[in-house]
């Protein structure tokens, strides 16, 4: 059972049990935080695991009155019989003793008459709640039947075509700037600016300061800045010059090797960079940037970092068998590894959605993961499995998750597929589109407001730009 609650703010969390006191106004199902609203009858509290035993035990019940029903008709048959026996007796021939009996028991029937009247009016009233849940349920189907019909009518959501751009070089990462006017894109160790202009990329710098192959670019959205990254194990910041053009800000030196990942927290002012050499560096903005602090808890390569929204919670996942979450202590800034999730197969990528729930795509595996944090334990658990493309056993690319909050868009580079879907009222996630290539070696990224993917394989070997067509 995996029904969320739909109170003010509780929407994302799931129903842990339901309340069985009648006179409880409060919504019967509830998830941890409604708990507060039923502390004064806690004993009237069923957890989810007993729901269907409790349906169970009420059903007997029914049954049991419908026997004793049956028995009541049998009586009521039996007195109906007797009434004109007495009518057709001479009542004067009776004794005392067994005319008062007589009297005393016709007169209950009144009091039996008005019992049996409420207790069918309940029985009505629970059996009309039943009939009406069941005909809105009946109707909503038919609704939903003829929304999927008339879906099936309409233009699907889809990112099409609208222009290509020759590419030769292998290109590992695309980022585009808050506005979409700038793509970057990373061609072996070089890193080529172009400018999207109405759908199609104009090439107008090439930065060549890298040694060796670029792997990773993230673009800042509150000033001119973008973060590349790249097998040399350097890290450079570069910035947009008085000329219009992009130049070296400053170079992060302090990993040993292959960069594979990149995040910057929401103000700015920090970047988080995971390793082939097994570390995480936390470079804080002072004057300069500077590296902070090192992770040396994890014994793999680091292949994919996500900050929550708080930027108080990290999670990493590497070359093993299980996913990482760092906490940052509030009595000293040090970041504190405080889980170890176990996992079946080690991944290449995952990302926060909210700040209690995150994805996890398992190596070249046709479904991802959702875990969510325990209200009460503050761990995370393993949720649900959402199904996904990948058609392959190999995936050669760090592209990283790319999550849009702000449209629930979620889109998932997994093998030789490119899923992408979108967040849904009830908390899953549905395909929206799949994009197939001919090749496991294929890369993409995703424009700040959704509008734009621009993608590249190996194949081909053309910067391919799509545009999304429908309704957001």
């Amino acid at each position: 059972m995996q029904i969320h609650c739909n109170q003010v703010e509780h929407e994302n969390f799931q129903i842990i049990g339901i309340c069985i006191n009648n006179k409880c106004q409060n919504q019967k199902p509830y998830c941890h935080y409604c708990l507060q609203k039923h502390s004064d009858h806690v004993d009237k509290l069923l957890p989810k695991e007993k729901i269907y035993e409790w349906i169970y035990q009420k059903d007997e019940i029914v049954s049991n009155i419908h026997k004793h029903i049956q028995e009541c008709q049998s009586h009521l048959e039996f007195i109906k019989n007797q009434l004109p026996l007495c009518l057709n007796n001479n009542i004067e021939d009776l004794g005392i003793s067994q005319f008062d009996k007589l009297v005393t028991n016709l007169c209950q029937i009144e009091q039996i008459e008005q019992g049996l009247f409420q207790l069918i009016e309940q029985i009505k009233l629970v059996s009309n709640k039943i009939y009406n849940k069941k005909k809105v349920n009946e109707e909503k189907n038919v609704n939903e039947e003829k929304n999927v019909n008339l879906n099936q009518i309409q233009i699907n959501p889809s990112y099409e075509i609208i222009s290509k751009q020759k590419q030769i070089e292998g290109c590992r990462a695309i980022a585009f700037n808050k506005d979409n006017s700038i793509v970057v894109a990373a061609c072996d160790k070089n890193i080529k600016v172009f400018e999207l202009k109405q759908g199609e990329l104009n090439k107008t710098q090439l930065l060549s300061e890298h040694k060796d192959n670029v792997v990773t670019l993230k673009f800042m959205m509150k000033s001119n800045l973008f973060v590349s990254g790249s097998y040399c194990s350097e890290i450079i910041i570069w910035y947009l010059n008085q000329s219009n053009q992009w130049a070296l800000q400053q170079k992060l030196n302090g990993h040993q090797k292959a960069i594979y990942c990149l995040i910057i927290n929401n103000n700015e002012d920090l970047i988080i960079s995971g390793s082939r050499d097994t570390k995480i560096k936390f470079w804080l903005k002072q004057k300069n940037w500077q590296c902070e602090e090192t992770i040396n808890d994890i014994k793999n390569p680091v292949y994919s970092l996500s900050l929550n929204e708080k930027s108080n919670q990290l999670i990493v996942n590497s070359k093993d068998q299980f996913l990482y979450v760092f906490q940052k202590s509030e009595l000293d800034n040090k970041w504190k590894i405080t889980q170890s999730i176990k996992i079946d197969s080690h991944g290449i990528r995952l990302c926060f959605i909210n700040d209690y729930q995150f994805i996890y795509q398992p190596y070249c595996q046709e479904y991802m993961e959702i875990y969510q944090m325990d209200k009460d334990t503050k761990n995370y658990n393993f949720q649900q499995k959402i199904p996904v493309k990948c058609g392959s056993n190999e995936d050669l690319s760090f592209v990283q998750l790319q999550y849009l909050k702000s449209q629930g868009l979620l889109v998932n580079k997994n093998g030789k597929y490119i899923n992408i879907l979108r967040l849904k009222e009830n908390n899953t996630f549905q395909t929206e589109l799949v994009i197939q290539f001919d090749t496991k070696v294929n890369y993409v990224g995703l424009s700040q407001d959704g509008d734009y993917l621009i993608g590249w394989d190996e194949i081909e070997k053309q910067l391919i730009v799509r545009k999304y067509q429908g309704k957001k």
